[in-house]
C-alpha cells in the first residue's frame, strides 16, 4: 500500500487535454473570403458605370428618335396645308385670254386707234404675270396690227441707234405713241390731242359723286 498522506496522481485522458486545448485555443475572427469580395467590390465600380453610360446614350437615343418623329409630322401637315394654298393659288390667277381684240390699220381712225389700245389694257389686266414687261405687250400689239404698220414700225426701229431700238422694244408708251403716226387723220392730231386733254380736265374738275 502506499505511504497515507500521499496521492497518487491519476492519469490524464488524451480525450480531455484535446478538449481543453481546444477550449483555450483562441476564435480567429477574420473571414478567409473577405480579400474575394473586396476583389469583386473592385471590379463592380467600373461595370456600374459603364452601364450608367451605355443607359444614358440609350435615352439620348431614344429622345433624339422622338424628336426624328415630331418633326417628320410637322413636315407632313406642313406639306398638307401647303397643298390646297397653291391649288387656290393658281386657280386664283390663272390667266383669262382676251380675244376680240380689234386690229389697228394704217386707215384707223383716233377713236378706233383708243378702242384697240383698250383691248389691249383689258389683255394686260387679264394676264398680268404674262404680260409683266412692255417687250411682251408690245409683241401681243404688234399681233393686232396689219402689216403695212408691223413694216413701219420695224423700219422705225432701224433708223434708230443700237442703243435706243433697245430702248424702244422695252417701252410700252414710246410704242402707243409711236402708233399715232399711222393715224390716217394725223394731220388732224392737234386738235385730237386737244380734243382729250379737254377731256381728260372736265373729268378732274368733276364733284365725285
Amino acid at each position: 500500500m502506499p505511504p497515507r498522506g500521499k496521492q497518487t496522481g491519476l492519469p490524464t485522458s488524451s480525450k480531455d487535454s484535446s478538449s481543453t486545448a481546444e477550449a483555450v485555443r483562441p476564435t480567429s475572427t477574420e473571414n478567409p473570403n473577405d480579400d474575394d469580395i473586396d476583389h469583386d467590390d473592385q471590379d463592380l465600380i467600373p461595370r456600374l458605370a459603364a452601364t450608367n453610360q451605355r443607359i444614358q446614350q440609350l435615352e439620348e437615343l431614344a429622345a433624339l428618335q422622338t424628336r426624328v418623329r415630331e418633326l417628320e409630322t410637322l413636315t407632313s401637315r406642313d406639306k398638307t396645308h401647303r397643298r390646297p394654298r397653291r391649288d387656290s393659288d393658281s386657280s386664283g390667277s390663272q390667266d383669262l385670254k382676251v380675244d376680240n381684240i380689234i386690229t389697228l390699220i394704217t386707215s384707223s381712225t383716233f377713236r378706233q386707234r383708243d378702242d384697240w389700245l383698250s383691248d389691249l389694257q383689258r389683255a394686260f389686266k387679264g394676264a398680268p404675270r404674262k404680260f409683266k414687261n412692255d417687250t411682251k405687250k408690245i409683241l401681243l400689239a404688234l399681233n393686232y396690227m396689219d402689216l403695212e404698220s408691223r413694216t413701219r414700225w420695224g423700219r422705225y426701229l432701224a433708223e434708230q441707234t443700237e442703243e435706243m431700238q433697245q430702248s424702244l422694244s422695252d417701252d410700252w408708251n414710246a410704242f402707243s405713241e409711236w402708233t399715232l403716226s399711222l393715224i390716217k387723220e394725223a394731220g388732224q392730231m392737234e386738235t385730237y390731242l386737244t380734243q382729250q386733254f379737254d377731256a381728260a380736265r372736265q373729268r378732274e374738275q368733276q364733284t365725285p359723286v
